[in-house]
């Protein structure tokens, strides 16, 4: 069996186009470059989580920060495909209304895409108030780029 996989594997290589075939380490960084953009952030983007705000995340090097930043990474980059999200920090914030809620946590990050449409995508996840499970307080988008 091993012999005619072998055989197999090589002879789809030969048919394979060259873009489809397994790359180098080095050329695997250079194309997830191209994909992700070339490095020009969108802008500091954020929202507020329904999430009771604590010190701790202040602190990039404590457990919760880490936790809770890989939480968001992960969910916001699974369902923003082509974006990479980097500088991520948390405040706390205040949520306009009646009543008026304090003490929730808000994240704030840098984002990098190709896609024009990041933005608006990630605005139409948080107004709906979920983004791959995480529950966001919704409408509370918000973009350095927003006038």
């Amino acid at each position: 069996m091993k012999r005619k996989r072998r055989k197999i594997i090589k002879i789809a290589s030969d048919f394979l186009p060259e873009d489809l075939l397994p790359a180098s380490e080095e050329e695997r960084k250079e194309n997830e470059e191209k994909d992700f953009g070339s490095g020009e952030p969108e802008g500091k983007i954020s929202f507020v989580l329904k999430q009771n705000f604590n010190d701790n995340l202040k602190d990039s090097k404590s457990v919760n920060y880490k936790m809770l930043a890989g939480n968001v990474k992960k969910d916001v980059e699974k369902i923003l495909k082509l974006a990479k999200m980097n500088d991520i920090s948390f405040s706390e914030a205040t949520i306009e209304g009646n009543p008026r809620q304090t003490g929730k946590t808000k994240v704030s990050f840098n984002i990098e895409s190709k896609d024009p449409e990041v933005y608006r995508n990630l605005v139409k996840l948080v107004d709906a108030g979920n983004i791959n499970g995480l529950s966001v307080v919704k409408a509370s988008a918000e973009s350095d780029n927003d006038d």
